[in-house]
């Protein structure tokens, strides 16, 4: 499943991408083994990073909105400081088109962190 969705990524339909992800994922961590649980949270981390700038390019509020919260759950399991930068980039982004400006994504942001904080220390 997690080669399919690479295929479906790299030809641009994500949300199949994201279903093949899923599935993958639920594998992985079925069989107890959960050999690459971070490399497929990864994978759909930057599938729904994308899906959720488009969203928010399109003035996709909520989409948008539920697509970046779901990467960053993604991206926190990745342990990859450059994939959770990228998401938060994207909140910031997305906030801005909504005219939320700084104050949402600051408490989104230290709210995350310390719960980061909490888990890695």
């Amino acid at each position: 499943w997690f080669r399919l969705g690479e295929v479906y990524h790299a030809q641009g339909q994500n949300d199949l991408a994201v279903s093949a992800y899923r599935k993958a994922l639920n594998f992985d961590q079925k069989d107890g083994s959960a050999l690459r649980p971070a490399e497929i949270s990864a994978a759909l981390a930057n599938v729904l990073l994308e899906q959720g700038q488009a969203a928010s390019n399109a003035r996709q509020t909520e989409q948008s909105n539920a697509a970046l919260q779901e990467a960053l759950t993604f991206a926190q399991a990745t342990n990859e400081p450059a994939l959770l930068g990228q998401v938060y980039q994207g909140l910031a982004t997305a906030a801005e088109t909504r005219g939320d400006g700084p104050r949402t994504c600051s408490t989104q942001h230290w709210s995350t962190k310390k719960t980061a904080r909490k888990k890695y220390s």
